[in-house]
């Protein structure tokens, strides 16, 4: 076995976990075609691109996910008029609006959201403290902030986020090429596209592909991403009033997703087709060489993979069309 970058062979000692679809968004299906360095190499920085993405950040926070290797769940940055705004996540996955604290040393006062532990507060004003001893290099500095004010709820405001299309784009192509590679055998790692598709992974250089969209389409249901997005936010402010008046809190969505991959031939071509929670749908070209391999025309694989009713998806239908 070889790894589907490098084309180094793989031993037991060099071999790497792999997620099709990544874990933090969801997918749960594991390959293990690539090496350990080039795991490392392309896909930390690849990940933490999407993961800072903020439109990544209200989707898996509608679906209650969790951060990487944390207990914690995911909570999106919020940017809206009121800038001093924030949502965050308690420990059961409930979303919930905050105020930042805003600090007045002039006055030795700080004003915090209403729903602020005690606990944060303290928290709050001692790294304060200490980050204005260090950066004035003061003997002295209050020790006390007498005066902590409890700030109103805010409203919610309307808002669009930016789509990067390029970042789309690259997680796309990744998911194409890996899926690709396990389909079909060995002989993919010379194919043409394949080729292609894996030099510009590796050298994050996407600019010759999407210079020719004619075998690479990409949609969003925008319908679909805007209610997602302020389902966020008006779940986090329904939270904070009810936390306040002692109601129950509610959860953004049934936390249910899907997310599907095909592998489909046609007229000498092979194209995968990939959907993400149901929002973002995805075709490419990945050979113009099909008949080289021995399938019919039709859907050759298809990978589904997500959460319903709190269980793991994770289906491989490999039973389409085959030759063999």
């Amino acid at each position: 076995m070889k790894c589907i970058f490098c084309k180094k062979e793989l031993n037991e000692k060099d071999i790497s976990r792999e997620h099709i679809i990544p874990k933090f968004l969801g997918g749960e299906y594991v390959i293990h075609d690539i090496c350990e360095d080039c795991n490392r190499s392309f896909g930390i920085d690849f990940e933490k691109k999407l993961g800072e993405n903020s439109v990544f950040q209200f989707i898996r926070a509608f679906y209650s996910f969790r951060y990487r290797n944390s207990k914690n769940f995911v909570a999106p940055t919020l940017k809206l008029k009121q800038k001093n705004t924030v949502i965050r996540s308690d420990n059961e996955g409930h979303l919930l609006m905050f105020t930042k604290p805003n600090f007045n040393f002039s006055e030795m006062g700080i004003e915090v959201d209403q729903m602020e532990s005690q606990e944060n507060i303290d928290a709050m004003i001692n790294a304060k403290i200490n980050k204005h001893k260090s950066e004035n290099n003061d003997e002295y500095i209050y020790e006390i902030i007498r005066d902590v004010k409890k700030l109103k709820i805010g409203e919610p405001e309307d808002f669009n986020l930016h789509l990067d299309v390029r970042i789309l784009n690259e997680l796309f192509l990744k998911i194409a090429y890996e899926f690709s590679c396990i389909c079909l055998d060995s002989k993919y790692l010379d194919d043409t596209i394949g080729i292609l598709l894996k030099n510009s992974i590796m050298t994050d250089d996407y600019d010759f592909l999407f210079a020719n969209e004619s075998n690479i389409k990409l949609s969003c249901d925008r319908r679909k991403l805007d209610f997602c997005v302020k389902k966020v936010a008006e779940t986090a402010h329904q939270n904070t009033i009810n936390a306040h008046y002692g109601f129950p809190l509610i959860y953004c969505s049934n936390g249910n997703y899907i997310h599907e991959i095909q592998l489909i031939k046609k007229n000498n071509k092979f194209f995968v087709f990939i959907e993400l929670f149901n929002i973002f749908k995805y075709k490419i070209c990945v050979s113009n060489s099909a008949n080289n391999y021995d399938y019919d025309d039709g859907l050759i694989v298809k990978l589904t993979t997500g959460r319903s009713d709190g269980k793991v998806i994770n289906k491989m239908d490999n039973s389409f069309h085959h030759n063999h």
